[in-house]
């Protein structure tokens, strides 16, 4: 049974909600925690635009990431870290999220537009549970590259990794999500920030392994 019919927020009704992929081979898979109530509008031109020319063609967190790397490592445009990044977050991955529904950003559901409910993270988690398990055994995701974007998602794959011991915690890359807005004190990424060192190492070990 699919979990997602007897679910409250579920809005897109298919088998295969807000997954991305780009146009080249998979060798792993970006995680966002949930897309927006705008994001099924866009979100069609997105599969569209993502199979053919890659990830990195719209305002969305693959093309964040990249330039928040870009900045936050200082590297030169056509660095060959640059380069490899970009051709791994265009062509070498899919976007995908930890809730698959659209969310708004309001703590009040009564604020919401009709049919949409705020992010809960007890709701997340199981669709995660389902979906994202599902995604891992359909891409063959065992050994390849997994990024995991902002807190949240970073939360769940801790968990994750427990409850799947065979997986090598290697696989799983963490890092502050790549809003605009995320440049506070804490995990982020302001370059001023106590937790510089430890996105430092998550970025060297990304580009490891891409």
């Amino acid at each position: 049974m699919n979990p997602c019919d007897a679910c409250e927020v579920s809005t897109f009704n298919n088998e295969d909600p807000v997954l991305i992929p780009g146009p080249g081979k998979i060798r792993g898979c970006l995680v966002s925690r949930d897309p927006t109530v705008k994001f099924p509008d866009p979100f069609p031109d997105y599969k569209s635009i993502a199979a053919t020319r890659g990830l990195l063609w719209f305002n969305a967190p693959p093309a964040w990431l990249c330039d928040r790397i870009r900045r936050f490592m200082d590297f030169d445009e056509d660095s060959p870290e640059l380069v490899k990044l970009r051709d791994f977050l265009d062509h070498g991955c899919y976007w995908t999220h930890l809730h698959k529904c659209p969310t708004c950003k309001t703590a009040a559901a009564v604020d919401c537009p009709y049919g949409y409910h705020p992010f809960d993270r007890k709701r997340a988690v199981r669709c995660a549970d389902f979906w994202f398990t599902r995604e891992f055994e359909e891409h063959r995701l065992g050994g390849k590259v997994i990024v995991a974007l902002g807190k949240d998602v970073k939360r769940y794959f801790s968990r994750w990794l427990f409850d799947h011991p065979e997986i090598d915690w290697s696989d799983v890359i963490t890092l502050p999500h790549p809003s605009p807005a995320n440049v506070g004190t804490g995990w982020s990424w302001n370059r001023n920030s106590a937790e510089r060192g430890f996105v430092e190492g998550e970025i060297g070990r990304l580009l490891e392994r891409v």
